[in-house]
């Protein structure tokens, strides 16, 4: 088989599919329609998503949950930094002492 007879029946291939993919998308979108109008949900995108304008809804926190989180967060990087100061320290006395 040559490659200009194989190119051909490829795009041959390839144009018969992308027609059917068309055909499934109509059928898709009016099944999707037909669920709407019936109360069966949102019809979903194209893109896979739950429809909508695609932006994430930002979480509501109350102050008392903002103020615990914040709390949390301190907390947790004062742990961090306490073994890195004293590596730090660590380190610099111990080269003092071979330095001597």
């Amino acid at each position: 088989m040559d490659v200009t007879r194989l190119k051909r029946e490829l795009q041959s291939a390839l144009k018969e599919l992308k027609r059917q993919r068309s055909d499934l998308d109509a059928q898709i979108s009016g099944v999707e329609s037909a669920l709407h109008s019936l109360g069966g949900g949102r019809a979903r995108s194209k893109t896979g998503g739950g429809g909508g304008s695609g932006t994430r809804k930002k979480p509501h926190w109350s102050p008392e949950a903002r103020k615990a989180a914040a709390d949390r967060m301190k907390k947790y990087w004062a742990g961090q930094k306490k073994p890195a100061a004293a590596k730090k320290k660590k380190k610099t006395s111990t080269s003092k002492a071979k330095s001597e």
